[in-house]
C-alpha cells in the first residue's frame, strides 16, 4: 500500500532583499520564500504593493525608489496563499534623497510583520570595496580561515531605539557575542569576532519577536579589526529600519 506524504503546511512568509535603504532612482529586486511548519522553505510567487509616493514596485518584486527631498520611508507589503492558508510579510525601505554609498554589502531576510517579526542579515566581510550583495549558497556562508598575512575583523550590530515607550530619549543598544542586547559602552562589544576578509556572516537579530513598540528602531551593522578602526574607516551602515 502506498501511503501518499502529507504536503507540508504553511507558516510564513520571508522576503529577501539588499539592504533596507534606496537612494532616488534606485532599484531594488525583492524575492519571496514560503517557510512552513515542518521548517522547510521554498521560493514562491507573491503579490505584492507599497504604501505612499516614493516608491513603486512591479509585478514581479522591483522596488524603484521615485526622486525625494527627505528620508522618506516606504512600506512593502508581499502576500501569498498556499492550499488555503494567506501568509504576510511587511519589509520598510528607507527612501533617501541621495545615492547610498557605503562598503558594506549584506542581504536582508524579513519574515512576518511588526508584531511577529523575524531579521536575518547576512553580510560580506570584504575590504576590496566589492558592490554586490552576498548572493553565496548556503553551504558556502560562514568564516573563511583568516591567513597569517591578513587581518581578522568584529563584527559589530547596534540597534538606535528612538525616545518612546521602551526608552525615554534615543539610545544606543549593541548585540553581544552571546546574542543579548546591552547599553552601549567603549570598547563596543562585538557581535562576532576572528572573523576573515572574504567571507560571508549570518547575523541574527530578531526571530518572531513583537517589535511594535520599538517602532523606527534603526539596525547597524558593521566590522573593523577594532570599534575605532571601523568608525574610522566607515565600514558600517544601516540595514533595516522596523516599522
Amino acid at each position: 500500500v502506498t501511503i501518499a506524504a502529507t504536503p507540508a503546511v504553511l507558516s510564513r512568509l520571508t522576503i529577501i532583499g539588499a539592504l533596507g535603504s534606496l537612494g532616488s532612482g534606485d532599484s531594488l529586486a525583492l524575492t519571496t520564500e514560503g517557510v512552513y511548519v515542518d521548517g522547510s522553505r521554498k521560493s514562491v510567487v507573491a503579490t505584492w504593493l507599497v504604501s505612499g509616493s516614493a516608491a513603486s514596485i512591479s509585478s514581479t518584486g522591483v522596488l524603484t525608489a521615485k526622486t525625494v527631498k527627505e528620508e522618506t520611508p516606504a512600506v512593502v507589503t508581499a502576500n501569498y496563499t498556499e492550499a488555503g492558508v494567506s501568509v504576510t510579510a511587511q519589509y520598510l525601505v528607507l527612501i533617501q534623497p541621495d545615492k547610498v554609498v557605503s562598503p558594506v554589502v549584506a542581504e536582508v531576510q524579513v519574515t512576518g510583520t511588526s508584531t511577529n517579526l523575524g531579521l536575518v542579515v547576512w553580510t560580506s566581510i570584504n575590504t576590496t570595496g566589492t558592490s554586490a550583495a552576498p548572493n553565496v549558497p548556503s553551504t558556502q556562508r560562514g568564516s573563511v580561515k583568516p591567513a597569517a598575512d591578513r587581518p581578522v575583523y568584529r563584527v559589530f550590530v547596534a540597534a538606535v531605539v528612538p525616545g518612546g515607550v521602551v526608552v525615554p530619549s534615543p539610545t544606543i543598544f549593541v548585540l553581544n557575542r552571546n546574542r543579548e542586547w546591552q547599553g552601549v559602552s567603549f570598547p563596543v562589544a562585538e557581535y562576532l569576532s576572528g572573523v576573515a576578509d572574504n567571507s560571508v556572516q549570518l547575523i541574527e537579530i530578531f526571530d518572531q519577536l513583537d517589535v511594535s513598540i520599538i517602532s523606527g528602531t534603526k539596525i547597524f551593522i558593521g566590522y573593523g579589526i577594532t570599534d575605532t578602526e571601523m568608525i574610522e574607516s566607515g565600514r558600517f551602515r544601516m540595514v533595516y529600519q522596523v516599522q
